[in-house]
């Protein structure tokens, strides 16, 4: 089963990272998923509603016949044979929940080599065309590889200076941690990696001795990672839109392809809830540890929700890229969206969103407003409602002197046997 060339660019920092030197062990493994054992036609693979089939890597994959979801004509059924009513989903080994391929099923899906989409025949076998990368068990992505695939080599020795190489690794907070305390051990994490080119502006060893300092800037940099909606597709304004097909497309800013051709399901977290507010592991220690993600339209961009900056265009991020990883625990835990971090956790099974990395082009600095954005409205309030106490004490003592001074008469001419 080849997958198309979008397929690649689909699955983001995944595939970046697949294609390093470093990864060719586990790029022969994804490679050898594709490849069944044994010689199946389209004809066969359409037979029955679902299947398993080996592969020379070792492990299985599913193929099921379904109901074509787009279909305009109806819901279709499966056991019928139009190919506008069907379609063949092929799932993996590993991955995470929704990670599915479509095979081609017509000639005219072909990919842009050209190449023919069904029952092409080689001396080895056959090959079939499909929609999307599929990764075995075998293959496990941690979002330490991801940002080694994000170049994010300042922001992983940043976590590990932090004390939180259990981000990277992929394993649970200690026990006795803050992060264990209020998120859970078992949470999945979203880790916003700046490029190491936006780190030129901060001044990294006054940083590095400030350990507090670090944990700050990298809690703001860390999401808890929430549960998927339904079918993983984005519920903002273009959830429906692009939450089936495939996402934005690429955009070259100042020699910086911005965003791939990615499924929104490859994504950590929705992007596509613009406006929605997601807590990090700062949210747990300040009430500005919020960060809101915007839907742009041709790109992404996300910042610290509520802070008061001196501009959009440097208080904002743009997101360059991303990738999910595939490490997780069968029971997951995370908190949904709060002010303070203490808000409710909601556990979901072993097929929840595991968390990933999303690569952007600037440094989020933890934000701590200024004493009179802080205490100024208070301030202000408490000398406006002075001002009104005090005007009306002296428009009520204005009155009452006025009144005290006003001279009294008595009527001219007037007999005191009248008065009697």
């Amino acid at each position: 089963m080849i997958p198309k060339n979008a397929a690649w660019e689909k699955l983001g920092l995944v595939t970046t990272y697949l294609l390093m030197p470093s990864a060719k062990k586990e790029l022969e493994s994804v490679v050898l998923h594709h490849t069944l054992d044994s010689i199946q036609y389209l004809s066969a693979l359409k037979n029955g509603t679902e299947r398993t089939f080996r592969t020379i890597e070792g492990t299985d994959v599913t193929v099921e016949r379904r109901a074509r979801e787009d279909n305009d004509g109806g819901s279709g059924s499966p056991d019928g044979d139009s190919q506008d009513d069907i379609e063949v989903v092929i799932t993996g080994s590993g991955g995470w929940d929704g990670l599915h391929a479509k095979l081609a099923l017509h000639p005219s899906e072909s990919d842009r080599t050209g190449s023919k989409p069904i029952n092409t025949l080689t001396q080895t076998g056959v090959m079939h065309v499909i929609d999307t990368l599929m990764l075995p068990r075998s293959v496990e992505i941690t979002l330490g590889k991801l940002v080694h695939a994000a170049g994010g080599g300042t922001m992983a020795s940043l976590v590990v200076r932090a004390g939180m190489e259990w981000v990277l690794n992929g394993t649970s907070p200690p026990e006795d941690s803050e992060f264990a305390k209020r998120f859970g051990q078992n949470v999945g994490w979203t880790l916003l990696v700046p490029r190491d080119e936006a780190w030129r502006d901060v001044n990294l060893t006054r940083l590095w001795e400030d350990r507090e300092g670090v944990q700050s800037l990298v809690t703001q940099h860390l999401i808890p990672t929430v549960p998927p909606g339904k079918g993983g597709k984005g519920g903002g304004k273009n959830g429906g839109k692009n939450g089936g097909e495939g996402g934005k497309k690429g955009v070259d800013r100042n020699g910086v392809r911005t965003l791939m051709n990615m499924d929104p399901n490859c994504m950590p977290v929705d992007m596509y809830l613009s406006g929605a507010s997601h807590v990090t592991a700062r949210s747990a220690f300040s009430s500005y540890g919020q960060i809101t993600f915007h839907d742009k339209g041709d790109h992404f961009i996300v910042g610290i929700t509520d802070a008061r900056g001196t501009s959009g265009e440097e208080d904002w991020a743009r997101v360059l890229s991303w990738g999910r990883s595939t490490t997780a625990s069968s029971s997951v835990s995370a908190a949904h969206s709060g002010s303070d971090g203490r808000s409710a956790v909601a556990a979901w099974g072993e097929n929840a969103r595991r968390g990933g990395v999303i690569k952007i082009d600037r440094v989020l600095v933890p934000y701590t407003p200024k004493w009179w954005v802080k205490y100024g409205p208070p301030i202000a309030g408490g000398l406006a409602g002075l001002v009104v106490m005090l005007g009306v004490g002296f428009t009520a003592r204005w009155l009452y002197k006025r009144r005290e001074s006003e001279p009294t008469y008595e009527p001219i001419g007037r007999d005191e046997d009248e008065d009697g």
